[in-house]
């Protein structure tokens, strides 16, 4: 997957505060919903290409937030690329916060709920989703939803 260039999308160049006070303020809404965080960090893959993520528990669940560091055209950029990824990991995390106290957590951070193996949901298999699926709608009351 090819991602954009940080410079075309929202939070570009908008603040000058540090980056990993936009994750902090992330772990803070995961708290005050009730989760306990594991993992706060930065990091890089075996390509160079740089993340922020978070690694936290609730309601019996392990979840794995992450946001890629979008590249840049200069290097002098870079500080602002990071800034965007957290601004825009924290954004996410207060959005999926929201739909938790309505949904239910495993409903709201569905793509980032980790499976015992360690994948994301968002990695498994069809057949998979197929037989794990029903018992996680249940737990958020999706079938009454569809019901209705």
């Amino acid at each position: 997957m090819t991602l954009p260039y940080a410079h075309t999308l929202n939070f570009w160049k908008t603040g000058k505060s540090n980056p990993s006070s936009w994750l902090e303020k992330a772990v803070a809404q995961i708290e005050k919903l009730g989760g306990s965080v594991r993992v706060s960090a930065w990091g890089k893959d075996e390509q160079g290409r740089k993340a922020c993520m978070i690694t936290f528990d609730i309601d019996g669940s392990r979840f794995k937030v992450f946001w890629p560091v979008l590249p840049v055209e200069y290097e002098e950029d870079q500080l602002a690329a990071d800034r965007q990824a957290a601004t825009m990991l924290y954004h996410d995390v207060k959005d999926r916060c929201l739909k938790a106290k309505i949904f239910g957590t495993r409903f709201a951070f569905f793509n980032y709920l980790m499976l015992p193996d360690g994948r994301l949901a968002v990695d498994a298999t069809l057949p998979e989703l197929r037989e794990g699926l029903p018992v996680t709608f249940d737990e958020v009351g999706g079938r009454r939803l569809l019901e209705e």
